[in-house]
């Protein structure tokens, strides 16, 4: 009868638990809406400070009716040397486009698709870590006291899509390190490529792997995880090479390589850059300080922690932590880098109620979060794309698609977008366009022989008295914006 009883019990445990873990994402959105007095209905993409939003949304939206864009994404026009994607790598719009073909695509599906992703991982996390319901509303807790985790879950960016499928991987290794399951090391092999193929620099979290399993003096597995991270890696640099446009400048850096004598300027350049947006988040003024406060502090706890326990997988981990900070230095830049390590530092302090039993250490990294994260003052990551009716129906109500046929010729579905121009207002070209973002000097020295067939420019400045001295046909002009048809 007591075994009955215990089973019942235990069920019950297992079905809150599972009940909490899904409910953790849908209860960060509704706080994060509660706050600013709107509902999610009130929000939308198209309002959405952030110009990369304007590049996810409308690549998608092309893919979606046509398998690709049909028009040339890029900077001051440069384009792939095959497909017509931007500068990103292609492969971060899966998620979003997977639920899009499935379910269809508005200007707040995506919040819906990440949401749900978000609910999966948490309750891949409870299944596979099968934590205390004590440790799983700590987790929790750690998750809403983190704005930025809630706020990405409002976008169109990958950054949630790419936490969660991490905070998955993680989960995964977690598991395996308790049962040494098969099944669940060969999910972990398949999510670590993903995640390498849609940035590179997760290959670094196959020594989290491979640590494991030296661990568990398992070299066939060891073999195997270098053997895909190297496949993945080499896919990611292939794709990166063939299938995405040419920034305005590097998006990455390896000069380094070909001369080490930049090394230790780029690391003293990132420390000064951190140390500044360090200073700037403690006045609540800038998140990236926030970004990198968090994972500092995470990585002295997994350096107290490695060197109190001594345990091979401890140091993959601090291993993974500083070629991370290193990377984020040498490769990225310190401004853009920091934006990187936020999904990963999420994921970190997702992890410490498992792994550090300090009810008050847990408590500290909850008041820090929301201190740093919820308190600022930094809009540009704070404030939500709260709808504009207005605005939006204004931009509607031009008949684009009527005006500006689709072609064979990918340079006639493309719109050079003027870099100072607002993007919102371009939400409405027809699907399937690209969009190259050109500065206005790259305009003004190329005006007669710019290869795209439509620019978009800003009224009332210098660039639009050029154009329009021209014999340039008006194809639209609403808000601040004149569309031309320039060939």
């Amino acid at each position: 009868m007591s075994s009955f009883k215990e089973k019942v019990s235990n069920n019950k445990n297992e079905i809150i638990k599972v009940f909490i873990a899904i409910m953790i994402p849908i209860i960060g959105v509704t706080l994060m809406l509660a706050i600013n007095g709107v509902n999610i209905f009130e929000l939308s993409i198209i309002n959405e400070q952030c110009n990369d939003e304007l590049f996810y949304y409308k690549q998608i939206e092309g893919i979606l009716s046509y398998g690709h864009p049909k028009g040339y994404w890029g900077f001051n026009e440069s384009h792939a040397m095959y497909g017509n994607f931007a500068a990103w790598n292609p492969t971060i719009l899966l998620p979003q486009l997977l639920f899009a073909r499935i379910f269809g695509l508005s200007d707040i599906s995506p919040f819906f698709v990440n949401i749900f992703v978000f609910s999966v991982a948490f309750l891949i996390f409870t299944l596979m870590t099968k934590p205390s319901i004590k440790q799983l509303i700590m987790v929790g807790l750690t998750f809403l006291s983190y704005s930025m985790a809630t706020r990405y879950l409002l976008s169109v960016m990958p950054e949630s899509n790419v936490a969660a499928l991490f905070f998955i991987y993680c989960s995964l290794l977690y598991n395996y390190r308790k049962t040494g399951s098969n099944k669940v090391i060969m999910a972990s092999y398949v999510i670590l490529a993903l995640l390498t193929m849609m940035r590179g620099y997760y290959a670094v979290f196959s020594l989290l792997s491979i640590a494991l399993f030296i661990e568990k003096r398992d070299k066939k597995k060891a073999v195997a995880q270098i053997i895909i991270t190297i496949v993945s890696a080499i896919i990611f640099l292939l794709v990166n090479k063939y299938f995405t446009a040419a920034y305005f400048e590097p998006i990455v850096h390896f000069d380094w390589i070909r001369n080490p004598s930049l090394i230790p300027i780029y690391i003293n350049s990132g420390i000064n850059t951190t140390i500044y947006f360090i200073k700037e988040a403690l006045k609540f003024n800038a998140m990236r300080g926030s970004f990198y406060i968090c994972y500092l502090v995470l990585g002295i706890i997994l350096l107290v922690k490695t060197l109190k326990e001594r345990k091979l997988v401890h140091v993959g981990i601090m291993a993974c932590w500083v070629v991370l900070m290193l990377a984020m230095w040498l490769i990225y830049t310190p401004v853009e880098g920091s934006r990187h390590l936020m999904d990963i530092e999420l994921v970190g302090i997702l992890f410490l109620p498992l792994l550090i039993n300090k009810i008050w250490l847990e408590a500290a990294i909850i008041v820090i979060s929301v201190l740093l994260t919820w308190c600022s003052k930094d809009t540009f990551y704070t404030d939500l794309p709260i709808r504009d009716n207005g605005f939006i129906e204004e931009i509607n109500s031009q008949e684009l698609h009527e005006k500006m046929p689709l072609s064979e010729n990918p340079w006639d579905n493309t719109v050079i977008w003027v870099y100072s121009l607002n993007h919102n207002e371009l939400y409405n070209l027809p699907v399937g366009f690209g969009i190259n973002c050109c500065l206005e000097e790259y305009i003004i020295n190329n005006i007669d022989s710019l290869k795209a067939k439509y620019i978009a420019v800003s009224k009332g400045t210098e660039l639009e008295n050029i154009i329009d001295f021209g014999v340039y046909d008006i194809i639209a002009d609403y808000g601040n914006i004149i569309i031309y048809r320039i060939r």
